[in-house]
């Protein structure tokens, strides 16, 4: 899905605890979080638990947190990749679409 160095634009700023519940204390263990909108450098991609069967968690270049205690050691808290999608820089340029809607003089 994504790989490291790829650019990423976060698309949900929503962020949970573990096992996606919301956990007060997340925002005090992970004080730095993404922000909608913004452009992201993937890292490395993580997987804090021990046998854990879901998708890795995403580090980002921008983006550094102080690790937290989990069952295995102590990691940096990482994000689930959902939240993000492939960063494409181009801008749409609709002038083409917009002179198609221009009369074209008929030939006679």
């Amino acid at each position: 899905m994504f790989h490291i160095g790829q650019r990423v634009v976060c698309v949900d700023d929503k962020f949970v605890g573990e096992n996606r519940v919301f956990d007060p204390t997340f925002t005090v263990r992970c004080p730095n979080l993404p922000v909608k909108g913004d452009v992201y450098t993937v890292r490395a991609f993580v997987v804090p638990y021990a046998g854990y069967p879901g998708t890795p968690g995403m580090l980002l270049e921008e983006i550094i947190n102080p690790p937290c205690p989990y069952y295995e050691g102590r990691f940096e808290p990482s994000f689930f990749p959902s939240h993000f999608r492939p960063f494409n820089k181009r801008k749409a340029d609709i002038s083409v679409f917009t002179a198609m809607l221009n009369k074209t003089p008929e030939k006679v």
